[in-house]
């Protein structure tokens, strides 16, 4: 499990019990639970590093850095037993606003991501990129007002199965607070479904939001400001 997380002990934070500055950490599955989470050294930095999506075969994960122009994607390689350190997906998918979270599609050919770039249909919403014959990114296209709204729609996660797209918004009208999480489904002709409301449980009064879901679609993994958490 690659997660992001804020504690005292993280690279920037110095014990400073105070501070903000997000590190990527990983756990082993240990029988029913999880071994001790431990910081991955190669990605993390003084500044903000936090971890956005791993890719299908595990191979490349993707991180989210903020630079003095905004915040980017950047991708690291697995070698070995270790990281390489991570470098910026550049343009055209990085831009002078702020891309914050993306998912890659089991083929490796498109990429969705959140940006609030010029163009949109609210305060951040959701992009597509197709892989060029060059193995550059190509121009972004926004997914349309079908998935994207006056308000915060992010954390797209394209499911290995090819059709599902997961994601969460602030402003949809069946919304029960803060993010909801939905699902949307790709139709032959390249259109996506209306999107559905997981409902309760999942979705809270709280925030709830980057939702990833396992190949077996047998468990998924979300971050929650629901009553009962640590923090």
């Amino acid at each position: 499990l690659i997660y992001t997380t804020v504690r005292p002990d993280n690279i920037g934070c110095k014990g400073d019990p105070a501070c903000e500055l997000e590190d990527v950490y990983i756990a082993d599955k240990a029988g029913k639970g999880w071994g001790n989470p431990r910081p991955i050294k190669e990605i993390n930095t003084n500044a903000m590093d936090a971890s956005i999506a791993l890719s299908p075969d595990g191979q490349n994960l993707f991180i989210y850095r903020n630079p003095p122009a905004g915040g980017d994607i950047f991708e690291s390689h697995l070698d070995g037993k270790k990281w390489t350190d991570p470098k910026s997906v550049g343009e055209p998918v990085n831009s002078k606003s702020y891309e914050t979270t993306v998912s890659i599609s089991p083929d490796g050919k498109r990429m969705f991501f959140t940006s609030d770039r010029a163009g949109g249909f609210g305060d951040t919403d959701i992009y597509m990129s197709e892989l060029q014959p060059d193995k550059k990114w190509g121009a972004p296209k926004n997914l349309g007002p079908k998935i994207n709204t006056l308000f915060a729609d992010d954390s797209p996660f394209f499911h290995p199965d090819g059709v599902t797209l997961y994601f969460s918004s602030t402003g949809r009208n069946d919304c029960l607070g803060g993010f909801d999480i939905y699902q949307t489904t790709l139709q032959p002709d390249g259109s996506w479904s209306t999107p559905q409301n997981l409902g309760y449980p999942i979705n809270t009064p709280d925030n709830d939001i980057y939702f990833v879901l396992s190949a077996d679609k047998k468990d998924g993994y979300y971050a929650s400001a629901k009553e009962g958490g640590y923090g």
